[in-house]
Formats: structure tokens, C-alpha cells, sequence
């Protein structure tokens, strides 16, 4: 399944990753890769349209079963693989992420009057993993985050420097005092409030490329692809996407530098407009998986 390549507060190494606002939930491999808040205006737009979709469809739980495949077959036997929990006003307050039908990791989320995040607690195993502190500007905009391990420690913060001349915001995450650890840089087309972002860049400590995205939009504002570029400037794949009437996800597709197919993705919809499933299939159009949804 496609991953988002967003700036990570306690963790670089992210297979999969929640799209909370979207529902979709791929394969986690830490309880620890979470969502980035909102750093401009129209991601703080879209957060909060996909807050009024929650409360509209009524929708405080959501919970997401992984289905056993083999050999492309689906068959019925299935597990509880998450559990997204929300509040009266369309807030995600717990993440429980299962294996094998037991609890192993969970996440909970403290938010302010405004509905800004400002705290999240991390267990593992039943235990605390560390929490994290969020603040923000007075347009609610993440500026500062700041990482506490088990112990009370901290272990890392993560600052937003806007740059709006160059229509840049920079995510720099420090171990130390002054101590770069890695960077994101998103590069925005018409400005960094508003504007698409069209570019992202992931530097190290030496601030040498790790990655590089490239989003491409079509002129009415709606992403069509996604490139993904290595440390040496190469792509090694890209994205492209479908879209239902209503603009979520139809059919998202992965594709290597030689054009050729990796990976398709299906998403479905009931009638509110809530995802029910997500089929995976090969290059050879074999499922590989599959995930479906329930709500209360």
C-alpha cells in the first residue's frame, strides 16, 4: 500500500503509515509513526472537513480487519488488526493497533479547546513508550514538537521554520541542542499557507538527500502523481491516482522507473461515503491484501 512521505517525530523508518483523516490504515510497523499536524492553512482546512465528515456520518469508532490471503485467494477467516476511537467532535483519542487479535501497541491523544493536539502518550506491550508535546502558532499551526522517552527524557525536538520567499517550510529535528538529526523540506507552488505542495525533501544530519518527492497536480488542484527520488537524485518509483465523484481515493497505482506496474491499490466506499476496504494486488493482478472496515 502507498505511503505518505510526511515529516515523522519519533521515527524515520516508516513503511506504513495512518491516514487518519482518510480512514485508511496500512500496515503499521511502529506504534510510534504518527500523524503530522496541520503546518498550513489548507492542511488545517482539510483536517477539519474530514473532523465534519466524522461527526456528519456519526462515527465514533472505527474499527479495521486484516483478511487472510493465499495465493491471491480471500478468504473469510480475518483478525482485528486496529481501532481508531473519536471524539463528539470528530477527534481521533486512541489508536490500539492488534496482532493476532491481542492489543499491542496504542497511542492516545490529548487536544486543547481549539482541537489542536497538544499531547500523545505511546505504549507498547502494555507499557509507556514516551509521549510527545505539540505547540502551535495562534493559527493553530504545529511549530514546535517536542519527543520524551519512558524515562521522562527528552529526546528530540522538531521545529517548523516557514520560509514564505521561498515558499518553503522546513521541518528540522534536533537530538541536542543545535544537533541536527534529519530535516523535510516542503516546497509549496503558490504559497506556503495555500498553496500545493509540490516538492519535499529529506535530508540527514550532514544534510545530504535521503529522499525526494514530487507532487504533480492537475489545474484543478488535484494530485495525479507522486515520484519518489533517491539519496543520488534517481526515481525509483512513482504513484498515480484515480479519484471516486466525491474526490477520495479510487485506484492508486505503483510504478517502477522502467513504467512498469509494482502495485495497484482499490479502495471502496459505502453510500456515506466511509472506506470499507482496501484490496492490494501485484504486478500480475494477484491479491495480495486486503483490509475492510467497520464504524459505530
Amino acid at each position: 500500500m502507498e505511503t505518505e512521505f510526511i515529516a515523522i517525530s519519533k521515527t524515520e523508518n516508516m513503511k506504513y503509515f495512518f491516514f487518519i483523516p482518510l480512514l485508511i490504515l496500512c500496515f503499521i510497523n511502529s506504534v510510534q509513526a504518527h500523524e503530522e499536524p496541520p503546518k498550513t492553512k489548507k492542511e488545517k482546512a482539510d483536517a477539519q472537513a474530514k473532523q465534519e465528515k466524522m461527526i456528519r456520518n456519526g462515527i465514533s469508532r472505527v474499527t479495521i480487519w486484516k483478511h487472510n490471503v493465499e495465493n491471491g485467494v480471500v478468504s473469510d477467516v480475518k483478525q482485528k488488526y486496529a481501532e481508531l476511537n473519536y471524539n463528539e467532535n470528530g477527534l481521533n483519542t486512541s489508536i490500539l493497533v492488534y496482532s493476532n487479535d491481542s492489543l499491542k501497541n496504542k497511542i492516545v491523544n490529548v487536544y486543547d479547546f481549539d482541537g489542536n493536539r497538544i499531547l500523545d502518550f505511546d505504549y507498547e506491550e502494555g507499557k509507556p513508550a514516551g509521549n510527545a508535546i505539540f505547540q502551535y502558532s495562534k493559527e493553530g499551526l504545529i511549530q514546535d514538537i517536542i519527543n520524551i522517552d519512558s524515562a521522562g527524557n527528552v529526546v528530540s525536538e522538531d521545529k517548523y521554520f516557514c520560509n514564505p520567499k521561498e515558499l518553503a517550510i522546513t521541518l528540522s529535528s534536533f537530538c541536542a541542542p543545535n544537533k541536527l538529526n534529519y530535516s523535510y523540506t516542503y516546497i509549496y507552488d503558490t504559497g506556503v499557507f495555500s498553496g500545493n505542495c509540490i516538492e519535499i525533501i529529506h535530508r540527514d544530519s550532514a544534510e545530504n538527500q535521503v529522499m525526494r518527492v514530487v507532487n504533480v497536480y492537475d489545474k484543478n488542484n488535484i494530485r495525479q502523481e507522486k515520484m519518489i527520488f533517491n539519496a543520488d537524485n534517481k526515481q525509483e518509483y512513482k504513484f498515480t491516482y484515480t479519484y471516486t465523484a466525491s474526490g477520495d481515493f479510487s485506484v492508486i497505482t505503483k510504478i517502477g522507473a522502467d513504467e512498469k506496474t509494482i502495485e495497484t491499490n482499490t479502495y471502496s466506499y459505502d453510500n456515506k461515503g466511509n472506506l470499507i476496504s482496501v484490496v492490494s494486488k501485484d504486478k500480475n493482478g494477484i491479491v495480495t491484501d486486503v483490509l475492510t472496515y467497520t464504524y459505530e
